[in-house]
């Protein structure tokens, strides 16, 4: 540590401590105050000196000087001074609530939004870029033990992967927490980690090494069971696109995978700008060395709702089956439909149809019959655009990233037929029959400009939606649908 401290990226990473750890004035003054914690409806919780006990009764002076009763069992005890924005909480002399609050408050203000609390590391969302995730970072990380380097998500998974060498046992990562906590973007860093420690070196392909060393160094002699080791990523809920460190293409898959994720499964919300509409389980494999072998992807439903299936899981399925054979999406159930007829206010839909709409070349729109964003009706709040995002750009870094994971042109193509089909499905206008409930399309314009971009006869593709086959028994019958159904 003692190199890196006057580096940039240090000063987001730990704070100098010695200044309120050995000041015996402030480990008197606390002393003598008898500082506590009381609860406070606007702070939480709020310090406070004991002034005197009657009971369960107890007199306390805030800071302002007012003084106030409170009851005895609402107060929590105030740690010493040197316990000040402590790395690790668990090492708290008074583990409460209050004093994890105000440790992980004190921390923030300073610019250190990771703390250890036991085995978790807690991130508090900064909602902001900071240099703490650059090579130069790794590369401090790498190989360390935890207490020997600030808290950090990059020391969480090199434990994780040196684990997975020294006891040749599988690791899982759990990445928690509400909407905007920073699942998404820790998750990401942790690949960023993995991919960059766990290169294949230069001249080696899909992997494979030659060096029975691991990349720390350290000799790791093979297990008696010949199988690949993985490191578990698991999300519950959603890299940078850019300048990574990497040594081969399956470095650069694992990394890219995570654009086309996000364009087709993520969507703006109340709370989150970017979050992630589904749930993904990540794994990655290694070879008996420590390097990259392999890696999988499966998604799995957040909310389920029936509509529009068909057509919108056209578009996973097609990525499934356009995968590259490194990065496998495993298709499990659809994210959340509903999001796709409709949002709430200031909300969007998945990014993918904001891209599409802004980051298509003339030609394409022409192709694929794009209108403007307020054409269409399952765009509720027309083009909504998110604050530092460039739609366009994404949707380039969208396609730049199919392309990595060896998709064709056509298919990708084939994709994006299906996602400006799905947002044309929404125009199409039913009425119902003046002397039955039975629905009718009077006019199939819309129609058939969905049937051209999915490849489908119109004849066939109305009846399916207005009298669909279903089985009764052991037969088929066509079921007359109503306007509404």
């Amino acid at each position: 540590m003692a190199d890196y401290r006057d580096e940039q990226e240090l000063k987001y990473l730990v704070v100098d401590r010695g200044s309120f750890v050995n000041d015996p004035a402030a480990q008197a003054d606390w002393t003598a105050k008898r500082l506590v914690w009381i609860p406070s409806e606007k702070e939480g919780f709020e310090a406070a000196s004991v002034k005197s006990e009657r009971g369960e009764e107890v007199t306390v002076e805030l800071d302002s000087g007012k003084k106030i009763v409170v009851n005895k069992d609402d107060i929590q005890k105030m740690n010493p001074p040197k316990f000040s924005k402590v790395e690790d909480m668990a090492d708290l002399t008074c583990l409460n609530e209050a004093s994890v609050l105000h440790n992980l408050k004190e921390r923030y203000y300073s610019g250190l939004i990771y703390t250890y609390s036991g085995l978790f590391c807690v991130v508090v969302n900064p909602y902001k870029k900071l240099p703490i995730y650059t090579d130069k970072v790794i590369e401090l990380y790498r190989g360390k033990k935890r207490h020997e380097v600030p808290p950090h998500v990059f020391a969480i998974t090199d434990s994780a992967y040196r684990s997975m060498l020294q006891d040749r046992e599988d690791q899982s990562i759990l990445c928690t927490g509400e909407s905007g906590a920073g699942k998404t973007e820790n998750t990401k860093k942790v690949i960023q980690y993995l991919a960059y420690v766990a290169a294949a070196p230069a001249g080696s392909k899909g992997g494979k090494s030659q060096s029975s060393s691991n990349l720390h160094g350290q000799h790791v002699s093979s297990p008696a069971v010949r199988c690949v080791h993985g490191v578990y990523l698991t999300k519950d809920a959603g890299t940078d696109r850019h300048n990574y460190h990497l040594q081969g293409e399956l470095e650069t898959q694992l990394l890219q995978a995570n654009p086309i994720l996000e364009s087709f499964g993520n969507a703006k919300t109340v709370k989150n700008d970017n979050s992630s509409r589904f749930g993904k389980f990540i794994r990655i494999n290694f070879d008996m060395s420590g390097y990259l072998a392999g890696a999988s992807i499966e998604t799995c439903i957040l909310q389920s709702y029936e509509c529009i299936r068909s057509y919108y899981d056209a578009i996973v399925l097609g990525l499934l089956f356009c995968n590259s054979r490194y990065a496998i999406f495993q298709y499990s159930d659809l994210l959340e439909k509903a999001r796709c007829i409709r949002q709430a206010s200031n909300e969007r839909t998945f990014h993918i149809y904001y891209q599409l709409l802004k980051g298509a070349n003339a030609q394409l729109k022409k192709d694929l019959l794009i209108e403007d964003a307020k054409f269409y009706t399952f765009l509720t709040n027309g083009y909504v655009a998110v604050p530092g995002v460039d739609d366009s750009q994404e949707f380039q870094d969208t396609i730049e990233a199919m392309k990595i994971m060896n998709i064709p042109e056509e298919d990708r193509i084939s994709i994006m037929r299906v996602v400006s089909a799905v947002l044309m499905f929404g125009n199409i206008q039913f009425k119902q029959d003046r002397n039955t409930d039975q629905a009718t399309l009077p006019d199939n314009t819309v129609a058939q400009k969905v049937c051209h971009l999915m490849g489908l006869p119109v004849s066939e593709f109305t009846k399916a939606l207005l009298r669909p086959r279903v089985k009764v028994g052991r037969d088929y019958v066509h079921k007359a649908q109503t306007k509404e159904q």
